[in-house]
């Protein structure tokens, strides 16, 4: 049986690799990659290359490691701190992604390029040099095109940068590995009529090796993401804020890296808001198994994310047995199609937050409902060896596609 030769063009960082690779820790990025990774690993059928922005050193590194090969490389000039470092790729046109990937992708030839997220400038930009030449599948991340820009001018530059590669990627692109219904209609409407959606989920960590009932509950709430603007924490803090005055011992722990200077930012608006006591920093975890038991050592997991496809925290977190509140955006409000399962709020809207968060934290009857019906979701639909399987077949559908349509 000949085997599929798989491009993943994405980005993630994760404790294993770092050791290898050396050079700085980096706060842990997109986990369900690392999920992903480990479905793959040993694997007869297929030959997966993965091809990932290198943020622990800045260099080329190519290994191989439990059946996956590893292609990491330099993807700016001067690695100076997430400012500089954008600022540069700018000014270079993103010259280092671009060439460093297209030297890759041509030296392992594959049969088909798997880019996770379009809207992700520091590897998708890649993607527009090869997409004439090589058969390829996009799994969509959320769409940067429907967040409202924030910060200084740089930010903004950036946030319009990604929305232009976004456009350009999809616009052109038509194979697209997705589970969520509202991606495709996203899909037709915004960019490509013609996209063609194939049903796939992205994995679930599945290695709880804890009994997350026997945790105690120390917390109120917990924030488990990326910590920054587009993930919505500056209005859990504001929520937590309007909170205090119902709840004035209300606790929040923040799980999760975060760029120095926006953490700063973070800290001052606590005090400003006065809920400094109330909020507690935890910071990127080492490994998946220590940020989990301090999610699960939470009442109520809240997720007030701008964008997003459907997030990996709050799949981890319908694994722990805690009830979730999320903004109602991409495709979560899917997970309540036949039960509720999460809390829904419109984004953008503080006081229905607030409100909502009352409303589960002085509810058992809410509390058990969302978490006994997200939990049966999870282990259901998402199981992680029909993902494996179904991603082959995927694969293979889209290749003879590509073969029929030469007919």
């Amino acid at each position: 049986m000949h085997k599929i030769k798989v491009v993943w063009l994405c980005h993630f960082v994760n404790s294993e690799i770092g050791d290898i690779i050396g050079g700085r820790e980096a706060s842990s990025m997109a986990p369900w990659m690392t999920d992903m990774i480990k479905l793959f690993e040993n694997k007869e059928e297929i030959d997966v290359y993965i091809i990932s922005p290198n943020y622990y050193n800045n260099k080329n590194v190519n290994f191989s490691l439990k059946g996956i090969n590893y292609f990491f490389y330099k993807y700016t000039l001067l690695d100076a701190g997430h400012i500089k470092n954008q600022l540069t790729m700018l000014l270079t046109n993103y010259s280092y992604q671009k060439n460093n990937v297209k030297k890759i992708v041509e030296k392992i030839q594959p049969s088909l390029i798997h880019l996770f997220g379009s809207e992700n400038t520091s590897y998708s930009v890649a993607f527009n040099e090869l997409k004439d030449t090589y058969r390829s599948l996009i799994t969509i991340q959320g769409f940067i095109s429907s967040a409202t820009p924030k910060g200084n001018i740089l930010s903004k530059i950036v946030h319009k940068e990604r929305v232009k590669y976004e456009k350009s990627i999809n616009s052109y692109c038509t194979n697209y590995a997705d589970g969520i219904e509202d991606t495709i209609n996203v899909l037709r409407s915004r960019f490509n009529p013609e996209a063609v959606l194939y049903d796939f989920q992205i994995p679930t960590y599945e290695d709880v090796n804890f009994d997350f009932y026997e945790i105690e509950k120390k917390k109120d709430l917990v924030f488990f993401a990326r910590v920054t603007y587009e993930k919505g924490i500056e209005d859990l803090l504001d929520a937590v804020g309007i909170l205090k005055s119902k709840l004035n011992n209300i606790s929040l722990i923040i799980v999760g890296g975060s760029n120095p200077s926006y953490l700063e930012f973070l800290i001052n608006k606590c005090e400003e808001l006065k809920i400094t006591d109330n909020v507690t920093f935890a910071g990127f975890q080492k490994t998946q198994t220590e940020a989990h038991k301090i999610v699960a050592s939470a009442k109520v997991f809240v997720l007030p994310t701008h964008f997003d496809s459907m997030p990996g925290s709050l799949r981890e977190t319908m694994k722990l047995g805690v009830p979730i509140i999320a903004n109602n955006v991409g495709g979560i409000p899917e997970l309540n199609n036949e039960h509720e399962c999460v809390k829904l709020v419109e984004k953008g809207d503080v006081n229905q937050l607030a409100n909502s968060i009352f409303q589960v934290l002085k509810s058992n009857d809410i509390q058990n409902r969302l978490k006994n019906n997200a939990f049966d979701l999870i282990n259901t639909k998402f199981s992680n060896q029909k993902i494996y399987d179904n991603l082959i077949e995927i694969y293979s559908r889209v290749l003879k596609k590509y073969e029929n349509d030469k007919l």
